[in-house]
């Protein structure tokens, strides 16, 4: 079965897909993607601050990952000036004039000065810094560090981390070093995140149009493979989770090409009932639905074989509509690829934990 993910879909009741725009906000940067963007790179959400009182609030909330960065700092230039991995790139954050973060491309470590390249325009001990110039920062001054690799989540950056999950709900009180959220990779969209269901193994890849996410994983089994993405739809305005089955009934119904190649043998939808994994109210508010598909392929090319033969795939799919943007969908797809008799046992759980770990943004 193949989950449509283009921008455009011809389905009733469903219209074209959001169009989410970046936004450049007032005074706080939460994230700020690479010179050269890694997919596992953070998006760049901005983050609002409304008062002097509120930023100075936010800065001293930081405190304990600001300690936990300048401890580590010295380990991690050890590692730049011994060789990173082919396209990691290493970044020192510090604070401008104005205590915003602003993030310096390291290029070279001269004692306890750092030359490098600026991000954006800031303006540092009084010097206004255009982006791209280049600037020196000394060692002491650094608050935070973000080691971004091409192949596999990024290092450090807590405090853009916290600023993402603050906005998700994930983190209410200061930033703790020690929140399991620092040690798992979490997928940030601009309005919603989730934990997918690995790093190691997993590839991620071009998103396909319309998506904001797509993962692939080669599975043990002969030519099993696992899949993960994610995308935002327009939806008509939902008001009970009765309403968002037949609703997504309709968004998934499939009628196969090829009858006689492809045979549908399970396919329910039902409400999502969530743990309180996320404990967060306004996250336990966003409705959810969850589709079951499995799809025989009884003409399937194997490619271990390079013969033909049935492959299954099997299919959840999560729908949430969003807490605050009521005309808004969150999907999430997880597939597992399989020859029969090789499915994986765990599947169902491991799709239940990343659709447990979803999250939305309601605040800039």
């Amino acid at each position: 079965m193949r989950i449509v993910v283009a921008r455009e879909l011809e389905i009733k009741l469903i219209n074209q897909f959001i169009v989410v725009s970046a936004c450049c906000l007032m005074l706080s940067c939460a994230s700020i993607p690479g010179d050269t963007p890694s997919p596992w790179d953070f998006p760049s959400r901005g983050y609002g601050i409304t008062s002097n009182a509120e930023q100075s609030h936010l800065v001293a909330s930081m405190k304990p990952c600001i300690d936990f960065a300048r401890d580590t700092f010295p380990e991690v230039l050890t590692r730049y000036e011994s060789g990173l991995p082919d396209g990691a790139v290493l970044k020192a954050i510090v604070f401008d004039d104005v205590k915003i973060t602003s993030q310096v491309t390291v290029w070279t470590v001269d004692g306890n000065l750092i030359h490098g390249r600026i991000s954006r325009m800031h303006s540092i001990n009084g010097k206004l810094y255009a982006p791209g110039d280049n600037i020196s920062i000394n060692t002491s001054d650094v608050v935070d560090w973000y080691l971004i690799h091409q192949d596999r989540p990024a290092e450090g950056n807590m405090i853009g981390k916290y600023l993402l999950l603050k906005q998700d709900g994930l983190a209410a009180g200061t930033c703790d070093p020690d929140d399991i959220e620092f040690r798992r990779f979490r997928f940030f969209a601009q309005d919603y995140s989730f934990v997918p269901p690995g790093t190691d193994g997993w590839e991620m890849r071009e998103p396909r149009e319309g998506q904001d996410m797509l993962m692939l994983e080669k599975g043990p089994g002969p030519d099993e493979l696992n899949t993960v993405s994610s995308t935002r739809y327009k939806f008509p305005l939902i008001n009970s989770n009765r309403e968002l089955v037949d609703t997504t009934r309709k968004f998934m119904e499939h009628d196969p090409e090829d009858p006689d190649r492809y045979t549908m043998i399970e396919h329910e939808i039902v409400s999502f009932e969530r743990n309180e994994t996320i404990p967060v109210s306004f996250n336990s508010l966003a409705m959810c639905v969850v589709s079951r598909q499995i799809i025989a392929d009884k003409q399937a090319l194997l490619l271990e074989s390079g013969g033909k033969g049935t492959l299954t795939r099997e299919t959840q799919t999560l729908v949430c509509v969003h807490p605050t943007e009521r005309d808004r969908a969150v999907v999430l797809n997880y597939s597992h690829r399989y020859q029969p008799g090789n499915r994986d046992p765990e599947f169902t759980g491991k799709a239940r934990r990343v659709f447990e770990s979803i999250a939305f943004k309601t605040r800039n």
